[in-house]
């Protein structure tokens, strides 16, 4: 069931879970870089 290719299908059902695990990783990445650059500022 899945398998590491699951995700890579268009039309596979693990589509969803791909971008939602992208999405929470680009907001992540956002934020600690924004709170860094708030930190060096302050």
């Amino acid at each position: 069931m899945g398998g590491p290719y699951g995700a890579a299908r268009p039309d596979g059902p693990g589509r969803r879970g791909a971008w939602g695990l992208v999405a929470v990783v680009l907001l992540l990445g956002v934020h600690l870089v924004r709170g860094g650059t708030d930190e060096l500022r302050a």
